[in-house]
C-alpha cells in the first residue's frame, strides 16, 4: 500500500535551505533590492519527527534608475543612440531590474546591426552602477568594453551579390553571368530559375548598409516560396583592413524536388440525400516556368447514391 499510494518523506538534509536563501537574495538584488537579506530557521513541530523551515525576507529599499549614460561608443553609433532616446527601456525613475537592463542592451545591439554594424554583439557593452553619488538610486553607465574587435566598431555595406543556384547540393556550377555588382552561377545551358524572380525577395542591395531585419525578411520570403529546400546567406568581408567596410554576399539556393504527388480521399454528403466516397489524384510541379510558380493538376472523382 505504501509503495503504490505513498511517497518518500522529504528530509531536512535534502531541502538545502542555505541554497534557497541565497537564490532568493540574489533574485531580490537583481530586481533592485540591493540591501536585501534572506535568513531561515528550523521550526519544531509537536511531532518530533516533523519540522518546518521559516524564511525571513528583508527586502530593504528599492533602488530606482537615476540616469543612464552611454560611454565609449563610436560617433556614428552615438548618433543612432541619440536618435532613439525616446525608445529606451531604462528611463529615469524606473526600478532597477537586471532583465530590463539586458533588454536595453539587446535593443541597442539590434539597432546597430540594422544600421551596418554586422559584427557587433550585445556582450561588447557592459553596465557600471553607482549607488553612492545619489542615495537611494543608481546612476548607470553603459560603456563599450575594451579590446573588442575593430570590425565591430564600424559600419559595413553590401558589396557584390553572388547568387548560386543548384538543383542538388552536389551540383558543380559550370556556367555564370555577371552584371555590374551582381553575378549568378548555375549548371546547364540556362539558369534553372530567373534571377530577378529570386532577387525581388532579397532586401539587401549593393551599397546599402547591412541590416539584420532585411536579412531575416529576405530569408523568410525565399523560404516561404516553397521552391527551395535550402537558402543560405553568407557575408564575407572583402578584406580585413581598417579602411575596408564592404561585405560581399553569397546567396546559395538549392531547389526542392520538382514534383509532388498526392492522393486525397473524402466522403461527400448533399442536401438532396446523396452520399458517397470521393478520390482526388494530383501532381504538383515546382518552378514550372522558371519563375517560382507551382503548377498543380488533379483529377477528382466521386460516387454518390441515395
Amino acid at each position: 500500500f505504501t509503495k503504490s499510494f505513498g511517497k518518500a518523506p522529504v528530509l531536512m538534509s535534502g531541502v538545502n535551505p542555505v541554497l534557497r536563501a541565497k537564490v532568493a537574495q540574489g533574485l531580490l538584488r537583481d530586481r533592485g533590492y540591493f540591501g536585501a537579506s534572506v535568513s531561515y530557521k528550523e521550526v519544531a513541530m509537536s511531532n518530533p519527527k516533523k519540522a518546518k523551515i521559516a524564511y525571513t525576507v528583508d527586502a530593504g529599499h528599492l533602488y530606482n534608475i537615476d540616469t543612464l549614460v552611454y560611454i565609449g561608443f563610436p560617433s556614428d553609433a552615438m548618433r543612432l543612440i541619440d536618435s532613439t532616446r525616446t525608445a529606451t527601456l531604462v528611463p529615469s525613475g524606473t526600478p532597477f531590474d537586471v532583465s530590463v537592463l539586458d533588454a536595453e542592451r539587446n535593443r541597442l545591439s539590434t539597432l546597430f546591426r540594422n544600421n551596418g554594424y554586422y559584427y557587433y554583439q550585445p556582450g561588447y557593452a557592459s553596465y557600471l552602477a553607482d549607488t553612492l553619488s545619489s542615495p537611494g538610486s543608481a546612476s548607470l553607465r553603459l560603456q563599450l568594453a575594451d579590446g573588442i574587435p575593430d570590425m565591430a566598431r564600424r559600419q559595413w555595406y553590401i558589396g557584390d551579390v553572388d547568387l548560386q543556384i543548384r538543383k542538388q547540393y552536389t551540383d558543380q556550377l559550370t556556367d555564370s553571368f555577371r552584371y555590374r555588382h551582381f553575378s549568378m552561377q548555375y549548371n546547364g545551358r540556362r539558369p534553372p530559375m530567373r534571377a530577378r524572380v529570386i532577387m525581388k525577395d532579397v532586401k539587401l542591395r549593393h551599397g546599402q548598409p547591412y541590416s539584420y531585419d532585411s536579412y531575416i525578411q529576405s530569408a523568410n520570403k525565399l523560404s516561404a516560396t516553397g521552391v527551395f529546400s535550402m537558402v543560405d546567406f553568407k557575408f564575407t568581408p572583402r578584406d580585413t583592413t581598417a579602411l575596408n567596410d564592404t561585405l560581399d554576399l553569397t546567396l546559395n539556393c538549392i531547389l526542392d524536388k520538382p514534383y509532388d504527388f498526392y492522393v486525397e480521399s473524402n466522403v461527400t454528403g448533399k442536401t438532396t440525400g446523396r452520399v458517397g466516397p470521393g478520390l482526388v489524384l494530383g501532381i504538383t510541379k515546382r518552378n514550372a516556368f522558371r519563375g517560382g510558380e507551382k503548377l498543380d493538376v488533379n483529377l477528382k472523382g466521386s460516387y454518390e447514391w441515395q
